[in-house]
């Protein structure tokens, strides 16, 4: 997103006299200033959340890189009431070149149905999944759009990056501000065990990095299923691990006040995670959830 300039202020006075008169004074122009840089870290992390709450809605280009193979996802975010609504098409990181479409909405996921899905829509373009069939859309579209949903909760988290050191430079999309903060520390301030349940796999695989095999298993040692208890062990575990890690948290806010771009860079041993957001489209991004003839209902496994 381009930055944006305030228009030059323009004075024109024409002077007449009698007799030939006077020549009309050189039109003056004022230069524009930029907007003051914010100073305080709670500030720049608010302003993500801020924003979207006002808009109520915007487009994303998402790439999240790590450990792992990247996905990418162009994302359309809109607020309905304390609803999220999402769509969500992105690059199955397992099968290059091949797109998942997905519509998220309160109460309803839907999937556009192609491939080996096609023949369960009955010839319609998508696949209704509802409430109670969330937990299969994974087996369709691996992610869904909930990792949309999830990094957008994490960018707007705005406690788990209070203890950051913040500092801010010009920059061509407006002002760069980037927020350093240990991730061990931030953890123990805002609880690890909320972080843990909106990032279990990246939270796994940090702890297994550290401890090894037989470590994890001595931290959960007694603890069955995958539950409040696992969660709330692992994050503990978490913490101690992310000790000394220094994360950022970067975005660029233009002279209109808009996010143009975030970053977040978690740098965990065997769990490294950089997400890049590209923001545009505020307050005109619309999710239109299919119409009931265009959708079949997911039929269920057995």
């Amino acid at each position: 997103m381009r930055r944006a300039v305030a228009p030059a202020v323009l004075l024109l006075a024409t002077m007449t006299a009698c007799g030939g008169g006077e020549k009309p004074v050189p039109a003056a122009s004022a230069t524009p200033s930029a907007p003051a840089a914010l100073t305080e870290v709670a500030a720049v992390v608010r302003v993500l959340d801020t924003q979207l709450t006002k808009h109520k809605s915007l487009k994303m280009a998402v790439s999240v890189t790590g450990d792992e193979a990247a996905v990418k996802s162009d994302v359309l975010i809109h607020l309905e009431g304390t609803a999220t609504r999402v769509d969500m098409t992105s690059e199955d990181p397992l099968s290059p070149g091949k797109k998942t479409h997905v519509i998220q909405t309160e109460e309803a996921t839907y999937v556009a149905a192609t491939g080996e899905h096609a023949d369960w829509a009955k010839g319609r373009p998508w696949l209704k999944f509802g409430e109670e069939q969330k937990g299969m859309v994974g087996l369709i579209a691996p992610g869904g759009a909930d990792s949309a949903v999830e990094d957008l909760a994490r960018a707007r988290d705005a406690n788990l990056y209070a203890t950051g050191k913040l500092t801010s430079a010009p920059d061509p999309l407006g002002i760069h501000y980037t927020v350093t903060y240990d991730l061990g520390q931030a953890l123990k301030q805002t609880g690890s065990k909320a972080y843990v349940a909106a990032n279990f796999d990246q939270s796994l695989a940090a702890v297994k990095a550290k401890l090894g095999k037989e470590g994890l298993q001595k931290v959960m040692k007694g603890v069955t299923g995958l539950g409040e208890q696992y969660q709330a062990r692992l994050g503990t575990a978490l913490e101690q691990v992310a000790q000394g890690v220094t994360c950022s948290y970067d975005v660029w806010v233009g002279a209109d006040g808009l996010p143009a771009k975030l970053v977040m860079n978690v740098p965990l041993e065997g769990a490294a995670v950089k997400t890049e957001m590209v923001f545009s489209d505020w307050g005109t991004a619309k999710v239109t959830v299919p119409a009931d003839d265009q959708t079949a209902e997911m039929p269920g496994l057995s």
